[in-house]
């Protein structure tokens, strides 16, 4: 067709619901008819039921359509983390259409990141929340095939791992409780204006106004040590879920990470103090809590939040502080935080000799290699106190073998023979000597490594030397 600006292409085809279609497609002929080609093919792989039809779909509209799926069975956390990676994903590969997603343009972002110092892990996060909602397009029958669904995720070994974290000791366990304790006083007396009142410098009413004291934190970092419960779990515990009575522990599935819930046995002792903790809420807020009221409060009485925030670990970072224990290893990396706790729990039990599905019980987890590879962090000091409560290997009782085990005990296994040693042989044995000479000098094939004639120190087998022995200890005298 002709323009004032002059001619201008269109194409004029039928699409694949059978529907007359035209679209101006340019000045320039090549270019109208490669774009002609393209629409021709794509009707053509529709009809062949090679693609769906709906490949136009940008990733930004599969975005919003998959996170509204999303959302109706993922937990919040899990939902936050995959839009914040799609959104930048968008961000980074300029809202294409879902079809014309290039394998290469993600290796290339997952290049970068790793030079960027980012961990495998996070790096595969990143890369499985685009895969993950491709998967679910093409489920959904929006993709005929996912563009990435031969992308391999980058290896999870040790070497990789980024985030390294380490058990406390016996000796670091009691060093934390105790320096959370002075905490708790430290907090209690400067709430309380103590120092200020025992000085004398304010006035009598100053003295006398109504303050409460904080709510200790002592018992939160006993119960993360003994329990072995996760950060999210336990400031999402409720006092409904806690029984004095049955000394239990119970975790919602709701607030647990693989959302099966689970029940945890508790000590006398720690009940105890958990029960003390309610009295201080009640003097903290002046009422007492709730059967739905959180058993951990920060110092201040308000909730802590269900992710690890920057209040929690700077509180744990003071406390190691306090203890004399580094939060990080300069010369392993590994490092000291809220999950470590949970860490701790696992290696402590561990150590104590606790059966590892026992263990993979009160961790909540569905496998028993994640248990075992991840969060018991023995010692060789460990395994070799363990095999100190083996009994030793049997190498028979039978009176034949006896001297044999008696002079391999004393010889070792591989000795020099010195000339002088060949005084120390039994007269006796000198006719049984003499026929092992004969036996080495008789045998071309083998390598001659004594006989009486040889006065330089060579090294011969264990079985001619015990044989030697043997015989010096059980031949009878003249």
């Amino acid at each position: 067709m002709k323009t004032p600006s002059g001619a201008v292409w269109r194409a004029d085809w039928v699409d694949a619901r059978g529907k007359r279609r035209r679209e101006l497609l340019g000045t320039d002929k090549r270019l109208a008819e490669r774009l002609l080609r393209e629409r021709i093919n794509e009707r053509d792989a529709i009809l062949s039921g090679v693609l769906t039809g709906k490949e136009r779909l940008t990733l930004s509209a599969l975005k919003d359509e998959y996170l509204a799926d999303l959302a109706t069975y993922a937990k919040p956390p899990h939902h936050a983390d995959t839009k914040r990676c799609l959104e930048r994903w968008v961000e980074i590969l300029d809202d294409p259409e879902v079809r014309r997603i290039e394998p290469s343009a993600v290796l290339q972002r997952r290049r970068e990141r790793l030079k960027e110092g980012r961990a495998n892990r996070t790096i595969n996060a990143e890369a499985g929340a685009l895969t993950s909602a491709l998967n679910w397009a093409v489920r959904q029958g929006l993709l005929n095939a996912s563009p990435l669904a031969n992308l391999k995720p980058l290896p999870l070994t040790a070497a990789t791992r980024k985030k390294k974290r380490r058990a406390l000791t016996d000796g670091e366990i009691a060093k934390l409780v105790k320096a959370a304790r002075q905490h708790d006083e430290q907090t209690r007396r400067y709430v309380m204006a103590e120092r200020t009142i025992e000085s004398g410098t304010k006035s009598r009413s100053w003295n006398e106004r109504e303050r409460r004291p904080p709510i200790p934190q002592e018992p939160l970092f006993r119960t993360l040590l003994e329990t072995g419960i996760r950060w999210n779990e336990a400031a999402t515990l409720r006092w409904s879920d806690l029984d004095l009575g049955t000394l239990t522990l119970t975790i919602r599935p709701e607030n647990e990470k693989s959302s099966r819930g689970r029940s945890i046995p508790i000590t006398s002792e720690l009940a105890s103090a958990l029960q003390r903790l309610r009295e201080r809420h009640e003097a903290t807020t002046g009422r007492l809590p709730h059967a739905h009221a959180p058993v951990f409060l920060a110092s201040r009485g308000a909730a802590w939040k269900g992710r690890m925030n920057s209040n929690a670990r700077k509180l744990l970072r003071d406390l190691l502080a306090a203890a004399g224990i580094a939060w990080k290893d300069e010369d392993t990396g590994e490092t000291i935080d809220l999950h470590a706790l949970r860490h701790t729990c696992a290696t402590r039990l561990a150590r104590q000799g606790m059966p590892p599905q026992s263990l993979m019980k009160l961790l909540g987890h569905a496998d028993i290699n994640l248990t075992m590879k991840h969060y018991t962090h023995l010692r060789t000091e460990d395994v070799r106190q363990d095999l100190a409560g083996i009994s030793p290997l049997p190498l028979g009782d039978d009176d034949e073998a006896a001297p044999i085990r008696a002079a391999e005990s004393e010889l070792g296994t591989y000795s020099a023979l010195d000339p002088a040693e060949q005084t120390d042989l039994d007269p006796g044995c000198d006719s049984q000597l003499q026929g092992v000479e004969e036996f080495g000098r008789s045998t071309p094939a083998r390598v001659r490594t004594w006989n009486r004639l040889v006065r330089s120190q060579v090294l011969y087998p264990v079985e001619l030397r015990v044989r030697f022995r043997v015989r010096k200890i059980t031949a009878s005298p003249r």
